[in-house]
């Protein structure tokens, strides 16, 4: 199936399953599970970083050496800033990279809102800012979350968090389908 939107995204095939009027898009999964970890390299590099500046802080600290301690530490709590920013950063790509699907090609799908490959905390600030800017629409606002296979350890976690800021904030919603959930507006 070939659909035709933007200049940018002209003729670009899809294959993708349906289920009835709605859309499922699998190419969106493979993109983010392939794409992740490199995403995420940064981020993991950075922890890494400010838990042997930590680590170091705490040695200098047992040894005596009370100001190279406390240099240590400060240097831990920048990468705190550096790792919330590099977090921000990889978030909208990946929250770019797996909407692509929806917002470039299909045009009756800008209700709908793929949060597969957040984090909890980043999946529920973009939900907040995407029925922020759909509040005024009639009839349903689509979210996938996925159903938390990647999730460590195979735990599920976004969608019961997902669920529970919904019901409070007085949101009506219905589990269309496993990792799939329908907000009525």
């Amino acid at each position: 199936m070939r659909f035709k939107s933007s200049k940018r995204n002209r003729n670009k095939s899809f294959s993708g399953s349906f289920h009835g009027d709605y859309e499922v898009y699998s190419s969106a999964r493979v993109d983010v599970d392939s794409s992740y970890d490199r995403l995420r390299e940064n981020s993991q590099r950075l922890r890494r970083l400010r838990n042997d500046y930590f680590s170091r802080a705490s040695q200098a600290y047992s040894r005596g050496q009370r100001s190279l301690a406390h240099i240590l530490s400060q240097k831990g709590r920048m990468m705190n800033t550096a790792i919330k920013h590099s977090e921000m950063q990889s978030s909208a790509k990946i929250l770019d990279m797996v909407n692509s699907e929806y917002w470039n090609h299909v045009p009756s799908c800008y209700r709908t809102l793929n949060v597969h490959g957040l984090h909890v905390k980043e999946a529920i600030e973009a939900v907040e800012r995407f029925l922020y800017y759909n509040r005024d629409q009639k009839g349903r606002l689509r979210i996938i979350t996925g159903w938390g296979k990647n999730s460590y350890p195979n735990e599920v976690r976004l969608l019961p968090e997902l669920k529970t800021y919904l019901e409070e904030n007085g949101k009506l919603f219905v589990e269309f389908r496993p990792g799939v959930i329908e907000v009525i507006s």
